[in-house]
């Protein structure tokens, strides 16, 4: 039927001496397998980065602040830095969220990050711990004051949750009642209608809270007018004083003074007996006074130890009973002296 077909001479030499297999290696199929896997995944991987940047997956929606909320409110710290939101939660630095944020509240102490997929920030903080109290005179507001020194907040009148921390008095820095706050509140709740009521104070208010330091009132006020709301009008309102409002962060006594007032006060307890009923803290003059519950006031100074006072003190006054003796003033503030004024002289 069909003429088969004649071989030639290459293929009679083909058939006499065949060449070796083409065979491919183990190796070479895993390695075939591997590109092939390799090239699935980077193409899956893209696409999934190109459907996240069309869906904003990962962009930053929620800003979540948990901590101490005691003198900063959750919601204030997140405001802070709110700014973050619609960025990528990859492209977020967080050092930088760090010292913003320590920056902007100097209530707080420390700051935690945590980026949680898919969408959200996660703020971990912690306030300044309390040391002290610290008042100038006797004027509102009593200030919270942290361990380094410096003011953390205020605490309203006849709030009592702080009355357990040693309160200190400084002398009151005067500024007129233009440049004047009525009281420091809380970062977040500048607008909130519970400290708006607790802050509507007149000028009036202010000036009955002390005597008029002003030239005009010196002129023109009597003892006892500034009671009077139609003599005080007399006296142009910008040139009223009022007790400086102090700001969070304002360093207002260093940590070695507080820590030498708290010793100061466990000697009078442990080694005396007695309790001190205030403590006044002069920083430009470097001097401590303090009241003791018998009403006699002792002045000391931070220029020399105040070990060596209470020393001195005690020498002084071993034979005799401290808390039956009416001194007005004792003086340790001369290096091993002891000046002493009762009701009729000064020794």
């Amino acid at each position: 039927m069909f003429k088969k077909k004649r071989k030639t001479r290459a293929d009679l030499w083909k058939e006499k001496h065949p060449g070796p297999k083409k065979v491919i290696s183990r190796h070479a199929k895993t390695r075939i397998i591997y590109a092939l896997i390799f090239m699935l995944i980077t193409a899956s991987v893209s696409g999934f980065v190109m459907l996240i940047k069309e869906t904003n997956f990962l962009k930053v929606s929620k800003i979540i602040a948990d901590g101490d909320n005691v003198f900063v409110d959750n919601s204030y710290i997140a405001d802070q830095i709110s700014d973050i939101k619609g960025k990528y939660i990859n492209e977020v630095d967080v050092e930088n969220l760090k010292s913003h944020i320590l920056e902007k509240i100097p209530q707080i102490n420390r700051v935690t990050i945590e980026k949680r997929l898919p969408n959200t920030i996660i703020v971990f903080y912690n306030e300044h711990k309390i040391s002290t109290r610290v008042q100038q005179d006797f004027n509102d507001p009593t200030y919270l004051v942290s361990w380094n020194g410096e003011v953390v907040g205020s605490v309203k009148e006849n709030d009592q949750t702080y009355d357990h921390i040693p309160l200190i008095h400084i002398p009151t820095e005067f500024v007129t009642i233009a440049q004047a706050s009525i009281f420091p509140v809380r970062p977040g709740q500048e607008n909130d209608p519970e400290i708006l009521s607790a802050n509507v104070t007149t000028q009036i208010d202010i000036d009955i809270q002390k005597e008029d330091r002003t030239i005009a009132g010196q002129d023109k006020i009597a003892i006892g007018v500034a009671f009077d709301e139609t003599k005080l009008e007399v006296i142009q309102p910008e040139l009223r004083e009022a007790p400086r409002v102090l700001i969070p962060g304002e360093l207002i006594i260093s940590t070695g003074d507080i820590d030498e007032i708290n010793i100061l006060k466990n000697k009078f307890i442990s080694e005396l007996g007695m309790n001190i009923k205030e403590i006044w803290y002069y920083d430009v003059e470097r001097e401590i006074h303090v009241t003791l519950e018998n009403s006699t006031k002792i002045k000391l100074s931070l220029e020399f130890s105040l070990d060596n006072q209470i020393e001195n003190f005690i020498v002084r006054f071993k034979d005799e009973p401290l808390k039956e003796i009416e001194y007005k003033i004792i003086d340790l503030r001369v290096p091993y002296k002891v000046f002493t004024c009762n009701k009729n002289s000064c020794l």
